[in-house]
């Protein structure tokens, strides 16, 4: 996407980093595209090495409402991370109106990204996995990704897509980037949720059992921490106006885990 009048997108980029991110140390060093599908991202890399990600909202179907309704979504789901003190949350700053031509009808929110991270189709990762130093993070990498799987089906988040899980090398915990398709926004795949493990189908497949263990523990321990969550959630759900979240105790003990187990122990032997 061409930018136009780029000396004022950088000054409107840096006055709301400072009102956003007080913190951020730097000034902006380069602004580049993202492979971001239809909706508007551009990168901000800071002389300090920090990056944060200037973006839109997608809305491709009526269901995925307007983008005020994304962001509204969005951030939801990110406070219901952020109570549950089981996961990372996101950093992000909700902006107002931004002033410039490309951006001043759209919603826009500033999220600051993980240092050092990979996706779980960046095949770095998977080369990362198979060394000796990971060795000991195994458990911790997919009791987080069971943990993202049971708080994605309770909140019918439905992106299930392997670019929005982020493994960050510095705080070596598994993050999810994208939150607005969630609240049955659209059509939801809820059960799907082992599809983003896919680009690590190799890695999985001769350890699926172990690894099941530990996404189950996950699956699990979100479970319970929800539980303790209800009026919480509720609350967060209702100053949102976001609708779907399922009824904690209506959730199957046994139905997330059943789905995993019929698809991660064919990877054994495909």
């Amino acid at each position: 996407m061409q930018i136009v009048d780029e000396t004022k997108f950088k000054a409107e980029c840096a006055r709301w980093l400072k009102a956003g991110f007080p913190s951020a140390e730097g000034e902006i060093d380069s602004i580049e595209d993202t492979p971001a599908g239809a909706n508007l991202h551009k990168k901000l890399v800071l002389t300090s090495g920090e990056i944060f990600g200037l973006k839109t909202w997608s809305t491709f179907k009526p269901a995925d409402g307007s983008e005020e309704d994304c962001a509204a979504r969005d951030l939801a789901f990110n406070e219901i991370v952020r109570a549950s003190k089981a996961l990372i949350p996101r950093e992000v700053f909700y902006i107002e109106k931004f002033e410039h031509p490309n951006f001043e009808k759209h919603s826009c929110v500033l999220t600051k990204w993980l240092a050092r991270p990979y996706t779980l189709d960046d095949p770095e990762l998977m080369s990362l996995m198979k060394s000796d130093s990971f060795e000991s993070l195994i458990e911790t990498f997919f009791v987080d990704y069971g943990r993202w799987s049971q708080l994605g089906v309770i909140l019918d988040f439905r992106d299930w897509n392997p670019s929005n899980f982020v493994w960050s090398t510095v705080r070596n915990r598994l993050a999810l980037i994208d939150m607005d398709w969630s609240f049955s926004c659209g059509e939801c795949s809820s059960w799907n949720c082992f599809s983003p493990l896919l680009p690590l189908k190799e890695f999985i497949g001769p350890r699926s059992s172990e690894i099941l263990g530990h996404i189950k523990t996950g699956i699990s321990n979100m479970r319970d921490t929800m539980k303790t969550l209800e009026m919480e959630v509720t609350s967060i759900q209702s100053k949102s106006k976001c609708k779907g979240v399922k009824e904690f105790f209506q959730i199957s003990d046994s139905k997330l885990e059943d789905n995993f187990d019929r698809e991660l122990k064919s990877w054994t032997t495909s």
